[in-house]
């Protein structure tokens, strides 16, 4: 894929997730940075980004001293010079004043603040809820997602799920399975 579709960013997510679960971490490093450079507000570049800081931080990642020092150089250039929190936070602050922000865009932060443990999962779950649902990228599906989401964190969202159903139901009125 690599070789016949360097100009999608999906062949690059793709590289990330095998790189990663096979223990390459400069080749999952190359493929964040490729994906990055081709869309840098794509909400799974994000995802992964935070994802791979949060591995180098956790120390889930072995090998050669100077692997490790590359890895930690670049980890701060993905991240534009910031701790991964200050990077999720500023993500989120960012798609909370832009009123266009897209609904897979909301729901990457709020999983976001929640994995780096930048927000409580009310507030995360605010930025989904507070967005309404006549914006960019509100499929069935990705309500079905941010649904899932929400009830996934249901402890501290439980008004969010209420409010989301509410208006998952006015504007998809035929549609079943979003009670």
């Amino acid at each position: 894929m690599v070789a016949n579709a360097p100009n999608r960013i999906s062949t690059w997510l793709l590289q990330y997730d095998i790189s990663i679960r096979r223990k390459k971490q400069l080749l999952a490093l190359q493929a964040l940075f490729k994906a990055k450079h081709i869309e840098s507000t794509n909400s799974e570049v994000f995802l992964r980004i935070v994802d791979f800081a949060i591995k180098k931080e956790a120390k889930e990642m072995d090998g050669h001293e100077t692997v490790l020092d590359i890895i930690t150089q670049e980890i701060s250039v993905l991240l534009g010079g910031q701790s991964v929190k200050e990077y999720v936070s500023h993500f989120a602050e960012t798609i909370r004043a832009n009123p266009l922000a897209s609904l897979p865009d909301r729901i990457a932060v709020a999983k976001a603040l929640i994995r780096v443990n930048a927000a409580s999962i009310s507030e995360a779950a605010s930025h989904i809820v507070d967005g309404g649902i006549k914006g960019r990228g509100s499929t069935v599906e990705n309500c079905r997602i941010a649904l899932a989401f929400l009830e996934e964190n249901r402890e501290g969202a439980k008004e969010a799920i209420i409010l989301w159903k509410k208006q998952v139901k006015e504007r998809f009125l035929i549609v079943k399975g979003l009670e």
